[in-house]
C-alpha cells in the first residue's frame, strides 16, 4: 500500500524547470525577453527550465537565478529555491561506497591541525571556484552588453534629423532692448525685454524673423552655443532667420559679399556682340554671290547676243535692197545702141 502511494506521488510531481517554464509562458514573455529584464544569461534560464544541473553554474548561483524568475513569474520564492536545492542535490552522483575495509580505530585518526588544512583547503577551492565562476558570468554579462550597446550605437549612428525643440533659439536680452519676432504674418512677440529677460522662439514656428534696432544688446543662443552680433552697434536689422540651423550657418552667409554679386552679373554680358548672329552673314553669303556672278554673267552674255541679233537685223533693215541685175549686152546693133546709152547715162 505504501508503495502504491509513494508510486503516486512520484508520477504526481512536477518538476521545479517545468514549473519555472509554464510561469514564464503565462506571462507571454520569450527566454530572450525575461533574459533582458532579469539579467540572467539566456543559456542558465534554459538549463533550469530543462532541469540541467551539470551545466548550471555552483549551487549559490543556481538558487538565485531560481528565486528572481519565481519573483518575477509571481511564484513562492522560498518554495522554489528549496525545491531547485533538493533537486540539485538529488541529482548530484551518489557517493561511491567504500567496501573492504575496516572501521577505523578513533585513537588512530587524523591529527587535529590536518582536519583544519583540509577544511581550510575547501573553503579556498570554494572561494577559488566561485570568483572564477563570478569572473565568467561578469565576462558574459559585459559581452551581452556590449552587444546590445553596439546594437544601441547602429541604431543611434542612423541619420536622423534634429528635432527643433533639441536646438531651443533663446533671445536674451543684454540690457533694455526692443524687438519684434514674427513667423509669415503673425507676430509671435513685439515689445521690450529688460535686461537678462530670455525669449525662446516657439519650436513649432516655421520662418521665424527677428527684428531690433541694438543687436549689440541682444544675445542669441542656439542650444548651448552663443551666436556672434548679427550688426555693427546700432546698426537696425530685419528679417533675419532665427531658425537654428539658419543662425549656426550664418558666419558663412555673411562672408559673401551681397552687393558686388549684381555689378558682376551686369557686366558678364559686355562680349556678348562678339559672338552675334549677324557677323558670319558674309560667310553665310560667300557661295551665294559666287552663283549669282554666274548667273549674271549667263544673263550678260545672252543679252549681248541678243543686242547682237537685234542690231544686226536693223542692220539689215536700213540697208537698201540691192539693184536687180544688169541683162547681158546684146551683140547686134541694138546691143551697140544700149552700150552707148549707158555711157550717156554715166
Amino acid at each position: 500500500m505504501d508503495e502504491e502511494e509513494t508510486g503516486a506521488v512520484d508520477e504526481s510531481y512536477v518538476p521545479i524547470g517545468e514549473r519555472l517554464k509554464a510561469a514564464r509562458n503565462e506571462t507571454g514573455q520569450s527566454i530572450e525577453e525575461v533574459a533582458a529584464e532579469t539579467r540572467i544569461p539566456q543559456r542558465h534560464i534554459r538549463s533550469l527550465e530543462a532541469g540541467d544541473w551539470a551545466a548550471l553554474p555552483a549551487p549559490t548561483y543556481t538558487i538565485g537565478f531560481s528565486k528572481t524568475l519565481a519573483e518575477r513569474y509571481g511564484l513562492d520564492v522560498s518554495a522554489t529555491a528549496a525545491e531547485v536545492r533538493e533537486e540539485m542535490g538529488a541529482a548530484a552522483p551518489p557517493m561511491a561506497e567504500v567496501g573492504g575495509y575496516e572501521i577505523a580505530d578513533p585513537k588512530r585518526g587524523m591529527p587535529g591541525w590536518v582536519i583544519i588544512v583540509a577544511i581550510a583547503a575547501i573553503i579556498l577551492a570554494v572561494l577559488l571556484f566561485s570568483w572564477m565562476n563570478d569572473q565568467r558570468l561578469v565576462a558574459e554579462e559585459r559581452a551581452e552588453d556590449a552587444l546590445a550597446q553596439s546594437e544601441a550605437d547602429d541604431a543611434a549612428n542612423t541619420p536622423t534629423d534634429i528635432p527643433p525643440a533639441e536646438m531651443p533659439v533663446l533671445l536674451i536680452a543684454e540690457d533694455q532692448v526692443w524687438l519684434q519676432v514674427t513667423d509669415g504674418g503673425t507676430t509671435l512677440f513685439s515689445g521690450e525685454l529688460a535686461r537678462g529677460d530670455t525669449y525662446r522662439v516657439p519650436d513649432d514656428a516655421e520662418a521665424p524673423m527677428l527684428e531690433t534696432a541694438r543687436p549689440e544688446w541682444l544675445r542669441i543662443r542656439v542650444g548651448s552655443n552663443d551666436i556672434p552680433q548679427l550688426a555693427e552697434d546700432g546698426v537696425r536689422v530685419r528679417n533675419v532667420s532665427l531658425l537654428g540651423e539658419d543662425l549656426t550657418a550664418q558666419p558663412e552667409a555673411e562672408a559673401e559679399p551681397e552687393p558686388e554679386a549684381p555689378a558682376r552679373t551686369a557686366t558678364a554680358p559686355a562680349p556678348a556682340p562678339q559672338r552675334t548672329a549677324p557677323q558670319p552673314t558674309p560667310q553665310r553669303q560667300s557661295s551665294p554671290t559666287t552663283q549669282e556672278l554666274n548667273r549674271q554673267a549667263a544673263a550678260r552674255a545672252q543679252e549681248a547676243l541678243e543686242e547682237a541679233q537685234d542690231t544686226a537685223a536693223e542692220a539689215a533693215e536700213d540697208e537698201p535692197p540691192a539693184p536687180p541685175p544688169t541683162p547681158p549686152a546684146e551683140t547686134d546693133d541694138g546691143g551697140e545702141a544700149a552700150a552707148e546709152g549707158d555711157t550717156a547715162t554715166e
